[in-house]
């Protein structure tokens, strides 16, 4: 396979998104009185306006900005594979990361918060069966199904050996995201519902905009992914505020305004479409700065931060709180620890649970740096930045 220039862009991105949702459930959603299914992983935090209040309300649009990466990455990734390796290659870097952060989850959330053993049995069980309907270890695994059901489409056109109509995959996401729209539009579908989400209906067009951006950088613009990307920016100008719909904020003052949102998804965009154009001059500054091996470990680690930040950061800033903490020291220790933990879980243990998980099916798990597909956000795989 012809050689491609590593995309160093993407493995900064994806952690800056990454980095975005922990600030929006640490700093903002951990004070939300509203938010029981965050704050139930927290104590001693006061409901109202947080101190990084300002600076964390939009973190959530980091979850619109993985979705762009994925469909880009999932892209890449699926031309001159087979529908096998296509297959184990996403369940060896989707299974090992969910199993070792459900562990470390079940264990915090039963030995520190005391939870009823019977019922975090049943929501492990639903976790690491990729429950598509809820019922999880954590809240943010939504994302996971909607992932899961995008790469299983993906897969379809591997097996039938379509990866050539991508495109076509991009325009009817597209399609179906605007008929979504239309109908929550005229009160016909509800704005929110997990089921939408699996289904593709209300994040389509970000995938959509991923694969056209693949589809650009290995064969150039056409009349079809202009369309897909102009399609799903102004689709994206409709979701984003739907999206932010349940996040109130406390000051009237500073009331929420989805151009805020909008504005910093689409920066994402213009830096992901910038990271394609400019790769090659990027690597040589990575190499020339030797920061290849950073750049790698924030990406390895963005999988099981997402997975495990609420839990970590949250059993940290009780436990800071606790001993005499002040809340700000108390929530940049709790970020600290959760980004250590994941750079932990990902460079040591993971791997290790991937070489077991993939023995069965004759593969050793290991990573090799000419064929590697590792995980994004919602854990279901971005190539590697030295894939040939």
């Amino acid at each position: 396979m012809k050689h491609r220039e590593p995309i160093y862009g993407l493995d900064l991105i994806r952690f800056l998104a990454a980095m975005a949702v922990v600030g929006w459930h640490v700093a903002y959603r951990f004070f939300d009185a509203r938010a029981g299914h965050i704050r139930v992983f927290v104590d001693g935090v006061p409901t109202g306006e947080g101190p990084l209040h300002a600076l964390t309300q939009w973190g959530w649009i980091g979850v619109q900005i993985f979705f762009v990466i994925s469909g880009l990455v999932i892209s890449y990734s699926a031309e001159g594979t087979s529908a096998r390796r296509f297959l184990l290659g996403r369940f060896g870097r989707l299974f090992p990361g969910v199993l070792v952060c459900a562990a470390l989850i079940f264990s915090i959330d039963y030995l520190f918060w005391h939870q009823s053993l019977f019922g975090l049995g049943k929501e492990l069980a639903k976790t690491l069966l990729f429950w598509p309907l809820g019922g999880w270890l954590v809240p943010q695994f939504w994302t996971l199904p909607v992932e899961i059901v995008f790469y299983a489409v993906v897969w379809a056109f591997v097996a039938a050996r379509w990866t050539d109509r991508l495109d076509r995959l991009a325009l009817a996401l597209v399609g179906i995201s605007a008929l979504h729209l239309l109908l929550v539009a005229f009160g016909v579908a509800p704005i929110h519902g997990q089921l939408a989400n699996v289904l593709l209906l209300k994040y389509g067009m970000y995938f959509a905009m991923g694969i056209c951006l693949c589809s650009i950088d290995r064969k150039g613009w056409s009349p079809v992914r202009l369309l897909v990307i102009a399609a799903a920016v102004v689709l994206a100008a409709f979701e984003i505020p739907q999206s932010m719909h349940p996040y109130g904020v406390y000051s009237a003052a500073a009331p929420h305004n989805w151009i805020w949102p909008f504005v910093i998804w689409l920066a994402a965009v213009a830096l992901i479409t910038l990271s394609l154009g400019w790769k090659s001059d990027i690597a040589r500054l990575v190499r020339a700065a030797r920061m290849g091996g950073l750049l790698r470990t924030m990406g390895l680690a963005t999988y099981p931060l997402y997975l495990i930040h609420i839990h970590v950061a949250g059993m940290t800033i009780t436990l800071a709180l606790a001993v005499g903490f002040s809340l700000v020291p108390a929530l940049a220790l709790g970020v600290i620890l959760s980004v250590l933990a994941a750079v932990l879980i990902a460079v040591l243990i993971e791997p290790q649970i991937r070489r077991l998980v993939l023995l069965p099916f004759g593969g050793s798990g290991r990573r090799d740096k000419a064929t590697e597909v590792r995980p994004t956000l919602p854990g279901l795989g971005e190539f590697s930045t030295e894939r040939a």
